[in-house]
């Protein structure tokens, strides 16, 4: 039977966001204007629920 080639994961790439109201994050409580870091996934996710600002104009 083959071996298969080992998979190489890539660190997830994170984002700093900027709180727009208390949220917990790794399982620590941040407040209003907290800045935390995420994947673009989870910034995305956080941001259609109104819990980080909206992406900046410029910024990829």
């Amino acid at each position: 039977m083959a071996e298969l080639p080992e998979k190489t994961e890539k660190p997830a790439t994170t984002i700093e966001v900027t709180l727009l109201m208390p949220h917990t994050h790794g399982g620590q409580p941040c407040k209003l204007g907290d800045k935390i870091n995420v994947t673009e996934a989870q910034a995305n996710w956080l941001r259609n629920r109104g819990v980080v600002a909206p992406k900046s104009a410029g910024v990829k």
